[in-house]
């Protein structure tokens, strides 16, 4: 039996930094319905995440004093680079799904652009906005890397 937190393979439900991420929607419905789902969750969370970078450490209720410990500065440093390269990453995943959305309405949503097959409904239920079939995306992966 699975708890409450932990991921269920077949739950297609991603996890970062400790909170939900990501519960996709099943395949019985379109692609362009699973990705404005996708959108959705992706801009509430980047919408959130933004809110809180804006707060800063004011709107934290914390100690912003030069009597403040360093350690305490290094962490709330390095919680704020954390959470941007988290914004940008969220942004990037964006750009992505925008990206998907525009493959459906183009009508060559799922096919892989490195070989021109078909990507798998499999890696497609995983991943909505895949431009690549696995054995692809692994030779892309290992270009990258040389």
């Amino acid at each position: 039996m699975h708890g409450a937190n932990v991921p269920h393979c077949g739950d297609l439900r991603l996890y970062a930094r400790g909170r939900r991420r990501r519960s996709l929607t099943p395949m019985t419905i379109g692609p362009q319905h699973r990705l404005k789902a996708l959108r959705a969750e992706i801009a509430d969370d980047l919408a959130r995440d933004e809110a809180e970078l804006a707060a800063g450490p004011e709107g934290r209720a914390e100690d912003t004093t030069q009597s403040q410990h360093p350690a305490d500065v290094a962490s709330d440093l390095f919680e704020r680079e954390s959470r941007l390269t988290m914004d940008r990453r969220l942004r990037s995943e964006l750009d992505t799904v925008d990206d998907a959305m525009r493959r459906v309405r183009e009508g060559t949503y799922g096919t892989c652009q490195g070989c021109g097959r078909s990507i798998p409904p499999e890696r497609l239920e995983a991943l909505p906005q895949a431009v690549r079939c696995v054995e692809c995306q692994r030779r892309e992966e290992h270009q990258a890397r040389i």
